[in-house]
């Protein structure tokens, strides 16, 4: 087993926390997983420590923070998120954590630049004063966020649609996320510090639509849409006002260049190259035929 000690995992059936907890499996460290709809059936298989938690349920998150050397805490989009985060960082600092690694947002540092880096700035100034060692992650947009968003109409019509124009934005694979955040928990040492996480290069709608159609081998086109429209059309789909908001306010960033930064981090922490785009499509082509 590794010598970190336990690593706590919130979030752990997320995008980056479910490849995070068997990354850090196969390192040989003791995992506690947590989840508020709890690990499927394959993950208990593996002998991962899991269970069924809200981070606001304090009782609850005391008890799982009991013994853990690290914590890797991922908060659920909702509008209370940035209170949850804080009081988990409090009990955190109670139980004597070592090292919580935060999952931040693009453009979380000085002079935050959406509503949603904002939210997550507020957090990482209560880990700072909280005195444990913290790091905090700052990944752009996911690119799989490409099959929730647009895999379907993609497989239907052969293309999508959104208010982004010509902007071009450095879509991460989530999958480095988490590779960058088990090389983070893993190092003794804890380490600190901030990482701003993004793809190899920034891409346009309608880069993304050319990589899409090499990919799959035929024609995928991407349209400009209104924002009005997106935003009616986010609402019907039952979104709250709040999240729309946050939605919207992000078309907005990438619309106008605010998302198109490159950075080296992932990199420099792990010795390779971010996934390009073009990987990523091979990987998931089954979800866009």
């Amino acid at each position: 087993m590794s010598d970190v000690g336990t690593v706590l995992v919130t979030g752990a059936t997320g995008t980056v926390g479910s490849t995070l907890v068997s990354l850090l499996a196969a390192r040989g460290v003791a995992v506690r997983a947590l989840s508020r709809r709890g690990l499927p059936p394959e993950a208990m298989a593996k002998g991962i420590d899991a269970a069924k938690v809200d981070l606001r349920d304090a009782q609850s998150m005391g008890d799982a923070l009991g013994g853990v050397q690290r914590l890797f805490l991922a908060t659920p989009l909702e509008e209370d998120m940035a209170a949850v985060a804080d009081r988990v960082v409090e009990q955190a600092r109670r139980a004597g954590v070592a090292q919580v690694v935060r999952l931040s947002a693009f453009g979380a540092g000085g002079g935050a630049s959406t509503g949603l880096a904002a939210i997550h700035a507020q957090t990482e100034e209560s880990l700072r004063r909280s005195g444990i060692p913290w790091v905090f992650l700052r990944p752009n947009a996911f690119m799989q966020n490409t099959i929730g968003q647009f895999a379907g109409s993609i497989r239907r019509y052969g293309s999508f649609r959104a208010p982004q124009g010509s902007g071009r934005v450095s879509v991460i694979d989530a999958r480095d996320i988490a590779a960058v955040a088990a090389c983070l928990l893993t190092q003794s040492p804890p380490v600190s510090g901030c990482f701003d996480l993004t793809g190899p290069q920034a891409l346009s709608n309608d880069d993304m639509a050319a990589v899409l159609a090499r990919v799959l081998g035929r024609d995928i086109r991407y349209f400009d849409t209104e924002p009005g429209e997106t935003r009616a059309t986010l609402l019907a789909q039952g979104l709250s006002v709040w999240l729309t908001d946050i939605v919207m306010e992000l078309y907005d960033l990438s619309a106008h260049g605010g998302a198109a930064r490159v950075s080296s981090d992932v990199a420099q922490v792990l010795g390779r190259a971010p996934t390009s785009f073009e990987a990523f499509v091979a990987d998931h082509a089954d979800a866009f035929r």
